[in-house]
């Protein structure tokens, strides 16, 4: 037993100088690190007055298309040694890169569309659609005049007639041949909406309760149940509107302007408060008393 302790001892011995031996190379390392942290942070300091910045359109006569960025700042000296080590008459993009993208660009193929619009930020890869466009008909054009009277006998303007007030849709198509069947079982007089829904919806329209409303909102599209309105209307006196005058003037006394005197400067606002506690307020100070702005307090010494 005592021989097992022994070498229990001899190994934890080892085990703990082992660590101390790590910790003194891990701290030397770390030392070390720093020093050569120090040294380079030592190289690279700059001092604050030797930066100095300039702005953007002072550099613009080295592009072509200059825009004008009056708020974007760059680094002076930077900026000074790159005109200094170009050519003055060098430009961005240079002619050579102008040239090589003019090609690529895709209203060059114009010909190929019967409606080409301009694209001039627009580019493609020269290699595949030369190729392309060689191995078309001479008088190919997009889109193809038969699949142009494929989409015209679909498209939804071709039985605008149906409808009372036609809305073009030139980009909608359906399928001709179910609408087709349907306007063949219609009689020549049929339009949607027809007239007996016209005077259905006349009688639900929310519009023919205006006169209840002192500034009535424009709500064509809002209907309502009129058996329900009607009552309503035939209730109220012939003179009551919304919202009524005692309504209005309860309003108005719980209106913020109201107590604006008490503000240096006052702003019309549309909020409305307790007028029992602010009168209390506005009551219990004296006729001079004023409350300035966020922007008064500023001027007051700290």
């Amino acid at each position: 037993m005592s021989l097992l302790k022994q070498k229990i001892n001899t190994y934890f011995d080892s085990f703990l100088s082992t660590c101390k031996n790590i910790g003194k190379r891990l701290l030397y390392l770390v030392k070390k690190q720093d020093k050569i942290q120090d040294s380079l942070l030592a190289k690279v300091e700059v001092k604050q007055e030797d930066i100095s910045v300039a702005n953007g359109d002072s550099y613009n006569t080295i592009f072509t298309d200059a825009l004008s960025t009056p708020k974007v700042f760059v680094e002076k000296h930077t900026w000074d040694t790159v005109l200094q080590r170009i050519n003055k008459e060098y430009i961005i993009p240079n002619p050579y890169t102008s040239n090589a993208l003019q090609q690529m660009n895709i209203d060059a193929y114009n010909s190929l569309f019967t409606k080409p619009s301009t694209h001039k930020n627009v580019y493609i890869n020269k290699q595949i659609m030369d190729p392309l466009l060689k191995s078309l008909p001479p008088n190919y054009i997009l889109p193809d005049a038969k699949v142009q009277n494929v989409f015209e006998v679909m498209n939804g303007d071709a039985f605008d007639r149906i409808f009372s007030k036609n809305y073009s849709t030139p980009k909608v198509f359906v399928n001709h041949l179910l609408w087709g069947g349907i306007i063949g079982k219609l009689t020549s007089s049929y339009h949607l909406p027809n007239y007996k829904s016209e005077l259905l919806f006349k009688k639900m329209s929310s519009n023919e309760y205006d006169h209840m409303f002192i500034n009535p909102p424009s709500t064509s599209n809002l209907f309502v149940e009129p058996s329900i309105w009607t009552k309503i209307s035939n209730s109220v006196p012939n003179h009551y509107v919304l919202p009524n005058n005692s309504t209005l003037n309860s309003y108005h006394k719980m209106e913020s302007d109201r107590y604006n005197f008490l503000f240096t400067k006052a702003s019309k606002t549309s909020v409305f408060i307790d007028s029992l506690l602010w009168d209390k307020i506005s009551q219990s100070l004296s006729s001079e008393y004023q409350i300035p702005q966020v922007e008064e307090f500023e001027k007051f010494p700290k």
